[in-house]
């Protein structure tokens, strides 16, 4: 069903993107992409803090590689207030050649987790 073509799909970008890596790798230009990613990550927590605010963004000050949650609030389809907290962690490889990783903290149910 679609939780299973969601799942697969992230699984096949996530081998793609490690087989780029793999490539860069062989050929001796991931050492200067990764440096630029610390700096470019950074960079997106401060831009995220200021723009979310304290109530949508919570930087993890002592996490290592860096982390952070977001909550996203709005209304169910019968006016319900609901929220989605996700946290975020940063691998070395972000942003040039793999996505962060991604956690649903709260506000999806186990199963619905793969469609969002």
């Amino acid at each position: 069903g679609q939780r299973e073509q969601a799942a697969e799909a992230a699984a096949s970008g996530a081998r793609a993107a490690q087989a780029r890596l793999d490539a860069d790798r062989a050929a001796g230009l991931a050492g200067a992409a990764l440096e630029e990613n610390e700096a470019a990550q950074e960079e997106e927590l401060m831009v995220l803090e200021a723009v979310l605010g304290e109530e949508g963004f919570e930087r993890e000050e002592e996490a290592a590689p860096p982390a952070f949650r977001l909550t996203v609030a709005g209304e169910r389809a019968r006016g319900e207030p609901t929220a989605v907290q996700l946290r975020v962690t940063f691998v070395v490889e972000y942003p040039s050649h793999l996505p962060p990783r991604l956690e649903i903290v709260d506000g999806v149910a186990a199963e619905d987790a793969p469609l969002v």
